[in-house]
């Protein structure tokens, strides 16, 4: 068919397209404002991370695996102005890169395209290539704006699944302890005194210090009290554990040093609360270990509410912890289930049998508000100067005030002679 099409076209003197002939040989850049550029483009990758929803079973070889559909396509483009006035139009295009919102662009492969910004960098290198300014710019592709939802509404949305991870995997633990024996008490409640021991070595308060740890304590005693009496009231502890590992979660300076700390509390709670044997009492350790890991992912998910983040980046950054974190909590838990993949059916332990449909649907939307909350975000714009300039008059220039200036002075590590002038050759970068 081909060849008869072919053998059609050359006939009425008509060329056959080829990918040479839909391949535009120029990228047209719109901003959120209407200014238009037209520049080189040579290739870049395009990727696109797929959510999964990852399921594994004692006995049974091979991972169940449910397709959560994927994030935004990541779209990092390598752009070069080029002639005479590369400079000029390399400028104007920097100056246009400080607008808020997306860009509408014509790709060269892909077509028509709206794109986030979420960095970018400007290469000046009039003595290599003076002919040409290259631009490299990280951008991701988002939502259309019917599948947009307000960030309060997200931040509603959060805290109602968030009672719902937390009800789930508080049924889970009551369902699953074991407290027929002393030595199943004894596991139990060892377990939970390392749970402790993690809370109070990785978790901690920052902007309400002088009142968290007042509350923490309250809760402490009261665990402390619960897992001393036997058998343990299941049901109460739920509650009491919930409620310490989260109580943390809005009181830190920023959404980047609450995620960092929970990272930490999942590490410990990972190593220290462990199984050590296929037996009712290690069944009894590893609940206990996923109830304090479940916990955390609500912490973590609640903790998108703090602020503090200053760039788009940044935000980006924290969404992807949250996905790792739920990711490396899952694969802790598989991994003690695999322990029991050769008990009897009554000793088998079943990884997040209840709540992980909603620990994955509570992380999904504290990703997501990330996303949303980072389009109100500065972008990061990297340059470097082409004569000497004092830092004051730089940010004055670039942000239009001095409000960045300690900003500045932080994410370029000014020291020294930098106080005075930055040279020319250096790469700055500035957030606005």
């Amino acid at each position: 068919m081909a060849q008869l099409f072919n053998l059609i076209s050359s006939a009425l003197g008509l060329t056959p397209e080829t990918w040479q002939d839909r391949l535009a040989e120029e990228i047209t850049l719109t901003s959120p404002e209407g200014d238009s550029y037209t520049a080189l483009w040579v290739g870049n990758p395009v990727t696109v991370k797929k959510k999964l929803g990852v399921f594994g079973f004692p006995g049974i070889v091979g991972t169940k695996l449910q397709d959560l559909g994927g994030e935004g396509a990541q779209y990092p483009l390598t752009i070069y102005f080029h002639g005479s006035d590369n400079d000029l139009d390399a400028a104007a295009f920097f100056e246009s890169c400080k607008q808020i919102g997306p860009w509408e662009i014509e790709h060269p492969t892909e077509g028509p395209l709206t794109l986030q910004w979420v960095g970018y960098t400007r290469h000046i290198e009039p003595v290599k290539r003076g002919n040409v300014t290259r631009f490299e710019i990280e951008s991701i592709e988002p939502l259309p704006d019917s599948s947009e939802i307000s960030s309060t509404q997200l931040s509603a949305d959060i805290d109602g699944q968030s009672e719902l991870s937390n009800f789930q995997a508080g049924a889970q633990f009551v369902l699953n302890a074991v407290q027929d024996t002393f030595s199943q008490f004894s596991a139990l409640s060892g377990a939970v005194a390392k749970g402790l021991t993690a809370v109070q070595v990785t978790l901690r308060a920052a902007e309400q210090f002088q009142l968290v740890p007042v509350e923490a304590e309250a809760v402490l005693r009261g665990i402390t009290s619960t897992i001393e009496s036997f058998p343990i009231d299941t049901e109460q502890l739920t509650g009491q554990v919930q409620n310490l590992v989260q109580l943390y979660a809005e009181a830190q300076d920023s959404v980047s040093d609450a995620l960092d700390m929970y990272d930490e509390f999942i590490g410990e709670v990972s190593s220290t609360i462990v199984p050590l044997a296929a037996d009712s009492e290690g069944v009894n350790t590893a609940v206990v270990q996923e109830l304090f890991l479940s916990a955390a992912i609500v912490g973590m998910a609640q903790s998108t509410r703090v602020g503090g983040e200053k760039t788009r980046s940044e935000s980006l950054e924290n969404a992807e912890n949250i996905s790792g974190s739920f990711t490396t909590i899952t694969d802790s838990l598989d991994l003690v289930q695999e322990l029991y993949k050769d008990s009897p059916i009554e000793l088998q332990y079943f990884s997040q049998s209840q709540s992980y449909s909603d620990a994955l649907v509570l992380a999904g939307l504290a990703v997501r508000y990330l996303l949303v909350q980072s389009f109100s975000l500065a972008v990061e714009r990297r340059f470097t100067l082409r004569s000497d300039r004092n830092f004051i008059e730089i940010v004055a220039s670039e942000l239009g005030s001095l409000d960045g200036l300690d900003e500045f002075i932080e994410s370029n590590n000014l020291s020294g002679n930098d106080f005075f002038y930055i040279p020319a050759g250096r790469e700055v970068v500035v957030y606005g």
